[in-house]
């Protein structure tokens, strides 16, 4: 089980990054993670990322950690594994 960082409150995020006059492009070179990265967590298209990557954009936005990204775990499952089957008595 792996911890991620999951986006608060994605409006208030995208309201804050305007607020600092910060395009995403900026926002992703300062905090030295992805465009893309960045775009996806403000659209929506992804909703969690690595405890580094929140660090690292909290940081840039000069705020305390916590205020935009939250933990939460993460099961990784094996491709192809699913639940195991219930035991029989």
């Amino acid at each position: 089980m792996t911890v991620a960082m999951r986006v608060r409150d994605r409006d208030t995020l995208r309201a804050y990054v305007r607020l600092m006059r910060l395009s995403e492009r900026g926002l992703a070179a300062r905090a030295g993670v992805g465009h893309a990265t960045v775009n996806h967590l403000l659209s929506g298209r992804r909703e969690t990322c690595s405890p580094e990557t929140a660090q690292a954009i909290e940081k840039v936005l000069g705020c305390a950690g916590g205020v935009f990204f939250e933990p939460v775990r993460r099961t990784t499952t094996a491709p192809g594994k699913g639940l195991a089957p219930a035991r029989r008595r």
